[in-house]
């Protein structure tokens, strides 16, 4: 390979100039390809770190050598460019990937090499690469040379026919990865919450039951009330004028409930009253749950339990046992 000290010494003015430099020598070797008539240059960042305001100002200097002198220009953060044609084989990216020469057409705003590291795992052959050198997200076109999309030789290898439905799914992906950036927030916390007496309760229960059972109506609303949910308390009555009794301390209207062995529930034969106002309906609700309990062969005298007020007025629900 002739190695010259500038583009002076050259017998032949190169038609594509690969600028690899840092700072200022980036500019110099622009104003050197513009002034022995280059046609083109590719600008490849070099690792040196510089300051946003020293590389903003740097560039658009870059910009007037190259557009007062008619070269285009690949870059300035071009990771390089690839033409596998037999008669140009050119390749100004440093990928370690073997590309080999195919009918695809790839085009990167930044970045890219990726790309082509994914064709030669796919054995996709390329015919032209171009980082085109912007500092944006990775948006690649994948056709053909004639602009149709290449034929899948291996799964994984979406293909677009337009450039709009891989921008939308460009940003289903981004709108994932926001959702999945979120802040996973604070657990809340519950001061009245009573863990290990709840705990508590049900090691009890376990002890005396190892296989498991039912709560009783007390043991559920213990349960609930070391967790702070609010309960209507209830009032077992076994005979009826002590429901009676009940109904009429209880200053306000109550519910009439059949209290069934577990697993069986008053609801499923409809023994649940509601709304008796009185000692007169709660002796009709007594006697409609009698003969609907032995109407489903569960013949047992309903009782009653009160329920703490709900409202300003007080309000009891009797439940049967």
């Amino acid at each position: 390979m002739r190695a010259a000290r500038n583009m002076g010494e050259l017998e032949v003015a190169p038609e594509l100039v690969i600028i690899a430099a840092a700072g200022d020598e980036v500019l110099e070797f622009a104003a050197d390809a513009a002034a022995n008539g280059a046609k083109a240059v590719v600008v490849i960042p070099s690792d040196a770190e510089e300051d946003d305001a020293g590389s903003a100002g740097r560039e658009q200097r870059l910009l007037e050598i190259v557009r007062g002198a008619g070269l285009r220009m690949v870059g300035p953060h071009s990771w390089g460019v690839l033409n596998t044609a037999e008669q140009i084989s050119l390749n100004t990216t440093f990928t370690s990937a073997s590309v080999r020469a195919g009918g695809l057409a790839i085009g990167s705003q930044s970045g890219g090499l990726g790309l082509l590291g994914q064709a030669a795992a796919r054995q996709l052959g390329v015919a032209i690469f171009v980082s085109a050198g912007q500092p944006k997200p990775v948006v690649a076109s994948v056709v053909r040379p004639d602009g149709q999309l290449p034929a899948r030789t291996g799964p994984g290898v979406p293909n677009f026919l337009f450039p709009e439905s891989c921008a939308a799914v460009l940003a289903r992906a981004a709108e994932r990865r926001d959702w999945l950036s979120r802040p996973l927030g604070e657990p809340p916390q519950y001061p009245d919450l009573d863990g290990a007496a709840a705990r508590a309760l049900i090691a009890a229960l376990l002890e005396r039951e190892p296989a498991g059972g039912w709560l009783s109506s007390d043991q559920a609303e213990a349960l609930l009330a070391t967790h702070g949910i609010p309960v209507a308390p209830s009032h077992r009555c076994r005979e009826l004028e002590r429901a009676v009794a009940f109904a009429g301390e209880s200053g306000g209207p109550v519910a009439l409930k059949a209290d069934l062995a577990a697993p069986a529930h008053a609801s499923d034969i409809g023994a649940v009253l509601l709304g008796l106002d009185g000692g007169s309906a709660v002796r009709s609700g007594w006697r409609e749950l009698q003969r609907r309990r032995c109407a489903s062969s569960s013949c047992a005298s309903p009782s009653c339990s009160r329920k703490s007020p709900s409202s300003s007025r007080p309000t009891s629900t009797p439940s049967g046992a």
